[in-house]
């Protein structure tokens, strides 16, 4: 893995009351052991971006513009290969945002931005074809794979102060392209379901949100909470791996010396899900946290103590490639010592 980086920022220039330049090349060499039988292969990138900003209290203005060049590289040509005619590919497109923030005055902020993006497939999505037994399935590449471009637009409103920070967002994503791993229901013949990597057109829409409240001295409430809704364009059907309603609500308290943090995670049932994929039923699982800080010879000491799964649930993350045959983990027990230099 070889990479460089350069950027060039300014502050007051023209209209402009801040921006940047700069670009990136990269090249890694990537080699497979074992029964996943991936091509070894290189892949070289290189961007340049540029990023300004209008600042015009108590409004402000964000562009920004990107071009990605993208080559993967197998070993050898195979054309005759079992997923497909296995070759170097070349990708590039550009991308840009433009984005519109208003400073309300009290702490209240809102803002929207329109942007397209752009991703390479990269080599296991293009070249795989084996067992990976970390996510029980036989993943199969797909050498035809096109880049992936999204339009989107996203809209959100903040409000900050001493004691409390608010956000809330919501999104709205059209993707041509979209990259994932399908399940076709068929079994490989060493008894894993197969996953075959597609490229179809989506669309993704959902919020995300988080609360951070310090309502009294030491005592700190915090809270995220997230949802997406995936269908594909095509066939209105719902996109595997799409995460349900998910939340996290905790409360700290806070000394000098010693801290304590219990949290409660909760997650919907998912039962939009793809075609050949297991709906999963909603869980709540609480963790609680302890440390103490101590300063020896000069740094900071901190030991922390986690207990996660109090209860020992048994539960299943939609996530987890593993989650038809295997739960998440029970209750655990874990001790970290961290030194600050």
């Amino acid at each position: 893995l070889g990479s460089g980086d350069f950027i060039a920022r300014h502050e007051g220039w023209g209209p402009f009351s801040a921006g940047a330049i700069g670009g990136r090349m990269s090249w890694e060499d990537l080699g497979y052991r074992g029964q996943l039988s991936t091509p070894d292969s290189r892949r070289y990138t290189a961007a340049g971006f540029v990023f300004e900003e209008i600042d015009l209290k108590p409004v402000r203005l964000e562009a920004g513009l990107r071009y990605d060049w993208v080559q993967v590289d197998p070993g050898q040509e195979d054309p005759a290969a079992p997923i497909g005619h296995v070759r170097s590919r070349t990708f590039h497109a550009g991308s840009g945002s433009i984005g519109l923030l208003y400073d309300f005055a009290g702490g209240f902020t809102v803002g929207t931005s329109v942007a397209q993006a752009f991703r390479a497939p990269d080599v296991g999505e293009l070249y795989s074809e084996g067992p990976h037994l970390a996510t029980y399935s036989y993943e199969v590449g797909n050498p035809d794979l096109e880049t992936e471009v999204g339009r989107g637009v996203d809209a959100f409103v903040r409000y900050g102060s001493d004691v409390i920070r608010v956000e809330v967002t919501g999104f709205y994503n059209d993707i041509d392209g979209y990259i994932y791993a399908e399940n076709p229901g068929r079994i490989s013949r060493v008894q894993l379901p197969i996953y075959q990597h597609q490229g179809n057109d989506a669309l993704f829409t959902g919020f995300e949100g988080s609360l951070r409240w310090q309502f009294a001295d030491g005592f700190e409430l915090d809270g995220t909470g997230s949802y997406v809704r995936s269908t594909l364009t095509d066939t209105d059907q719902p996109l595997p791996l799409t995460p349900p309603l998910h939340g996290r609500v905790g409360l700290a308290y806070d000394r000098t010396t010693w801290f304590v943090h219990g949290e409660t995670e909760l997650a919907a049932e998912q039962t939009r899900v793809g075609e050949f994929e297991d709906a999963t039923p909603g869980y709540t699982v609480y963790h609680l946290t302890g440390g103490v800080r101590l300063t020896l010879g000069g740094r900071l000491n901190v030991l922390t103590l986690s207990l996660e799964n109090l209860t020992d649930e048994e539960y299943r993350n939609h996530l987890s490639g593993v989650k038809e045959i295997m739960p998440e983990a029970g209750r655990g027990l874990r001790l970290t010592y961290r030194v600050v230099f």
